[in-house]
């Protein structure tokens, strides 16, 4: 049997571009539409040098999902430190976030997320922990933040916002137009209110 390739896990320019590439490729056209040949076209890189630091696609999909989901929270978190002043702002300056990511992106393609989800039905996948990461966090925050503005049943509005949230960026997606966020954002704002006069 022969011994796996040794594995480069230099962070170097050339992995970062490789990386970079198939994250921009992987969002606007799927994971299944885009293989490795179009990935190291688009890098200008060698397909052995793709290789030698990710030794499959898989690797990349893994990849390129752990590093959305980093830099997806890190500009959410960051967009609502500057808008917010406390945590129920928060909760109704998620869905501002939604809309600003539409309005900035030519190729708003939806949650990459849910996208991988449907493109990877397998649930053994191993994308599908990073997948489920990625919604409990979320789900998290709504939820530690519906708490501090001591609002009522805090785990169910969390559930409630997860769903209104990820439905207007599918439907959003689907239609191509940002008015679902809006609608979404609105019913968001109805639950504040319920969960605040709740007993």
């Amino acid at each position: 049997m022969k011994p796996p390739k040794k594995r480069n896990t230099r962070k170097t320019a050339i992995r970062q571009r490789i990386l970079s590439t198939a994250i921009e490729l992987f969002y606007k056209n799927g994971i299944q539409a885009v293989g490795v040949d179009k990935i190291v076209a688009e890098a200008k890189v060698a397909k052995m040098t793709m290789y030698s630091y990710f030794p499959s696609k898989e690797d990349l999909i893994l990849e390129f999902l752990e590093t959305t989901k980093k830099n997806w929270f890190a500009a959410f978190h960051e967009f609502l430190n500057h808008k917010a002043l406390n945590d129920l702002d928060r909760l109704t300056l998620s869905f501002s976030y939604l809309r600003k990511l539409f309005d900035e992106n030519d190729n708003f393609r939806g949650s990459a997320f849910i996208n991988a989800a449907t493109e990877l039905s397998d649930p053994i996948h191993p994308a599908h922990h990073i997948i489920l990461d990625f919604q409990e966090e979320l789900r998290s925050c709504f939820e530690r933040w519906a708490y501090n503005s001591t609002l009522k049943n805090c785990r169910q509005l969390s559930y409630s916002l997860l769903l209104l949230f990820q439905g207007a960026s599918t439907s959003a997606l689907i239609e191509n137009f940002p008015e679902p966020i809006k609608h979404a954002a609105d019913c968001a704002d109805q639950l504040l209110l319920l969960h605040r006069s709740s007993t």
